[in-house]
């Protein structure tokens, strides 16, 4: 269970780092419709409009709350956490002492 757990994690930092680094690029026109949608759901779920970012629908909605309402480019310091907590989880002995 916790090689699973610690993998899930890596790959919830890859699919972070594509997503943030892809924001950077797309921002201005997946923002206008991650705005225009209203709620994460509907834009998630009922909005067809095509989204730049390579992270998909997921990827836009994650890295807008991420950066824009949430911590801002210090965001990126999340794909580390999740890769160093994957890593401890996913291999026998500590790579860093992250909590």
């Amino acid at each position: 269970m916790r090689k699973i757990v610690g993998l899930l994690f890596i790959l919830f930092a890859v699919f972070l780092a594509v997503s943030l680094s892809s924001y950077l690029i797309t921002w201005q026109p997946d923002q206008d419709k991650v705005f225009n949608a209203g709620n994460g759901i509907d834009f998630l779920l009922h909005n067809h409009l095509p989204i730049l970012n390579q992270g998909g629908r997921l990827g836009a909605y994650l890295s807008h709350q991420l950066i824009f309402n949430g911590f801002g480019i210090a965001s990126f310091i999340f794909i580390i956490l999740f890769g160093v907590w994957g890593l401890n989880l996913l291999l026998p002995r500590r790579i860093l002492p992250a909590a």
